[in-house]
């Protein structure tokens, strides 16, 4: 009989406990709610999986924070400056148009940093009416593993990853000042200022 006891309780030993990628993914919330509030109730009532559950949240760095350079690491930081477009050159003889109602710094916004060209243009977010939208474009650097950071009083707001072509998205914005963050594996690029 203790054999047949053995037997039962080494292959039900947490068979009701969730997976550990399940956990990591809880840790990290990218379940979908129903899976999410399935774990948590589990967490309330399994000492095995709490303890799993700190581990891993021990474990797992904050993603909005990951960006920060370790000591033994060489990265380059560059502070960004805004530059204006280079001008057309004046066409002698041609008419010219005034338009009225234009904001004179309607337009996208251009940054230098290094070798680093950085483009941005804030638009109004036609999915949240009120909010805005910035759509950037960075040229000039490794792309690989770049992630776009949107900072507002000194707390991480959202991240974006950097496409392969350099573009980058933030939608639902409100009017305010941000900070902007472009981090890759050697660079870092911060756009300080940047007033929606």
């Amino acid at each position: 009989m203790a054999t047949i006891d053995y037997q039962l309780t080494t292959r039900l030993y947490r068979i009701i406990c969730p997976d550990p990628l399940s956990l990591g993914e809880y840790q990290i919330d990218l379940l979908p709610s129903a899976q999410n509030k399935q774990i948590k109730q589990h967490l309330k009532h399994c000492p095995h999986c709490r303890q799993e559950a700190i581990n891993l949240k021990n474990f797992l760095p904050d993603p909005l924070l990951d960006h920060r350079p370790s000591f033994n690491q060489r990265i380059k930081i560059w502070i960004a400056e805004r530059v204006s477009p280079e001008p057309m050159p004046p066409m002698t003889g041609m008419p010219a148009f005034a338009l009225r109602g234009e904001a004179e710094d309607a337009g996208p916004l251009f940054y230098q940093a290094g070798d680093v060209q950085l483009t941005l243009e804030i638009q109004d977010d036609p999915e949240h009416p009120g909010y805005k939208t910035i759509l950037g474009l960075v040229l000039g650097t490794a792309l690989s593993e770049m992630a776009a950071h949107l900072w507002q009083a000194g707390r991480p707001l959202a991240t974006s990853p950097v496409d392969e072509l350099g573009n980058f998205i933030f939608s639902q914005l409100a009017a305010g000042q941000y900070e902007l963050i472009l981090a890759g594996s050697d660079v870092e690029i911060h756009v300080q200022d940047l007033q929606i």
